[in-house]
Formats: C-alpha cells, sequence, structure tokens
C-alpha cells in the first residue's frame, strides 16, 4: 500500500485519483501518522477479521448485504421496544 501525504495528497489530487481508480489503494497520512485509506469505490473494504473468517472456511460472502436467517428463531412473549418504552415512562 502506498503511502501519501495530506499536503502532497492536496497538491496532486487528480493524479492520486486516477491512480486509485486503476485499482491501486492508498495511506493518506497526517504527520506520518495514517489517517485514512483511499480505495476504489467498486472494492468494499472488507475487515481483516471478517477476510480471516472466510479464508479459514469459518463464514461465507459474495460481498452483498445480509440476507437475514433463513430461519428466524422464534421469540415468545412482549418485544424489546414495548419494554424500552414502558421503561422510560
Amino acid at each position: 500500500m502506498t503511502k501519501v501525504g495530506v499536503r502532497q495528497l492536496k497538491n496532486q489530487l487528480s493524479h492520486f485519483l486516477a491512480r486509485v481508480r486503476k485499482g491501486e489503494v492508498l495511506a493518506v497520512t497526517q504527520r506520518g501518522r495514517e489517517v485514512a485509506i483511499l480505495s476504489p469505490a467498486s472494492s468494499a473494504t472488507v475487515p481483516k477479521e471478517l477476510a480471516e473468517m472466510v479464508t479459514a472456511g469459518l463464514a461465507e460472502w459474495k460481498g452483498g448485504k445480509p440476507a437475514g436467517a433463513a430461519h428466524p428463531q422464534k421469540v415468545h412473549g412482549r418485544q424489546i421496544s414495548s419494554l424500552i418504552i414502558e421503561d422510560r415512562r
């Protein structure tokens, strides 16, 4: 991952955006400390822990939003929202 300072990024923004558009990921630094990551809009940023779980075969993910459980658990009793509203009174 290429590191670029805030000032250099500001002065050469078009140049760095062209690099990102081609697929490069840039780490933006301020005073030597990483403050942001620039990546192409089409590539989703996946948390490191999730990527490790997928690699280990513990999870499966195709890049979309979660659809929810195929068979959701049935809950009996009052809804949490009504309990919270009652507690606030």
